[in-house]
């Protein structure tokens, strides 16, 4: 998503990420500077090269890992996806350093904003957006492989209009070799570079047993984005998710998911809550035993922490558990 975000950026649109919006930018005489937008210098090559800009009127967008919320109905939205057999092989790689969990764990874990198994909320997030309102799907692979070709669909998708030779000239500069080369300068981790890569778990030897739980769990919409998949997969039911995500303090206040209308005398079979239920009692029974002390406030756990706390609350507020 960042890649995207600096060709946008490069080609003269605004991009505010979701936790800041309107607040990422000073205006001066006319230009834009990156006063809190500078803390995302490390994946933002853009700024390097850039010290203000000049943003064309009347068009921006808001970047982000959220879910849909009802600030964004109306919108148009990008929905930049990846293999979830290489996405979620990265995201685990990255918390390596931290957490003393195998891959294999770390695909049953609720994930932070959907509090689904992280083999599932791969299609449950993307599924969301699809859902919501106008969504123009860009694959990553499709970005690195063919960057011209999806750049203009995007900018049209947009209604932004520029010249073949600007787009070729922004991706030039935001190249994928250049944003590593960058990143390597600005101290990014080798391990996320590499696993940065097209398919690359048709290169890893990755254990089969791995492979059909998350084409099990998410095959049902990686077929829908053009991905091989070969085990077999089915949507979660969605009377069961839907009750989820009334439960969770993330999604609860949205016009979708109404804590009023949970049926309590089925709910406690629900899978999805069953599945937060044994993770929080090995959470606090194991978890913290096996997490290094420095990460204890890093956005990704302080969050995980904050939603199990709030789906917890809302199950006692309705009278679900004591």
């Amino acid at each position: 998503m960042g890649w995207l975000v600096n060709i946008l950026m490069e080609l003269g649109v605004m991009a505010d990420s979701h936790n800041c919006q309107g607040d990422d930018w000073v205006i001066r005489d006319g230009k834009y500077y990156p006063e809190r937008y500078a803390r995302y210098r490390y994946m933002m090559p853009v700024l390097e090269r850039h010290d203000g800009f000049v943003f064309e009127d009347g068009v921006s967008v808001c970047w982000g890992h959220h879910p849909p919320a009802p600030k964004y109905a109306g919108r148009k939205a990008i929905l930049v996806v990846r293999d979830p057999r290489d996405c979620l092989y990265s995201f685990h790689r990255r918390m390596i350093p931290h957490y003393d969990v195998t891959y294999e764990e770390f695909l049953g874990w609720p994930n932070y904003i959907t509090l689904c198994p992280e083999s599932l909320s791969w299609a449950v997030y993307n599924s969301l957006w699809l859902e919501f309102t106008e969504t123009h799907v860009v694959r990553y692979e499709d970005l690195k492989s063919q960057p011209l070709e999806v750049m203009r669909e995007v900018l049209e998708f947009i209604a932004v209009e520029r010249s073949d030779d600007d787009i070729e000239r922004a991706v030039d500069a935001c190249s994928f070799a250049k944003a590593v080369d960058y990143q390597k300068r600005s101290g990014g981790s080798n391990a996320v570079f590499h696993s940065a890569q097209v398919s690359g778990w048709l290169r890893r030897d990755t254990p089969r047993s791995v492979l059909d739980c998350i084409e099990r769990s998410s095959g049902w919409l990686m077929k829908a984005f053009g991905y091989k998949v070969d085990t077999p997969s089915t949507p979660p039911s969605t009377e069961c998710l839907a009750l989820h995500l009334a439960l969770h303090p993330y999604m609860h206040n949205f016009d979708r998911y109404h804590i009023e209308s949970i049926p309590l005398d089925t709910a406690l079979q629900n899978p999805f809550l069953l599945s937060v239920f044994d993770f929080i009692k090995d959470f606090d029974a194991n978890f913290t035993r096996r997490i290094s002390s420095k990460v204890e406030d890093v956005h990704m756990l302080s969050s995980l922490r904050s939603h199990l706390s709030g789906y917890l609350h809302t199950c006692r507020q309705i009278g679900l558990i004591r």
